[in-house]
């Protein structure tokens, strides 16, 4: 007998599928029924619709600064390392200095 004989064990469902289902659906049950973890969790829900989310220009805008930003940053310390990379090989390359 093997795990094949199971119809629900397939390759697409797998043991640990199943599994992982078991232990998240018993970890819901739990804390549905846990009047403090039920209480945060409600808390928690009413917390985010509170919560005012950008626009999608808001978010194209912000991306736009972090991308630039990150292009810039990227261009200074790739000038400092080629300096830093050149001046170390000069002080390398120096012979005759006792």
């Amino acid at each position: 007998m093997s795990w094949e004989d199971f119809p629900i064990i397939t390759r697409q469902f797998s043991l640990t599928t199943l599994l992982a289902s078991v232990i998240g659906f018993g970890s819901g049950i739990f804390c549905w029924f846990n009047k403090k973890i039920n209480g945060l969790l409600c808390e928690v829900v009413e917390e985010v619709r509170k919560v005012v989310w950008p626009s999608r220009e808001e978010t194209v805008a912000a991306t736009i600064v972090v991308l630039v930003a990150i292009f810039i940053f990227g261009a200074y310390l790739g000038a400092l390392d080629a300096i830093f990379t050149w001046l170390t090989s000069l002080l390398m390359s120096t012979k005759g200095v006792a």
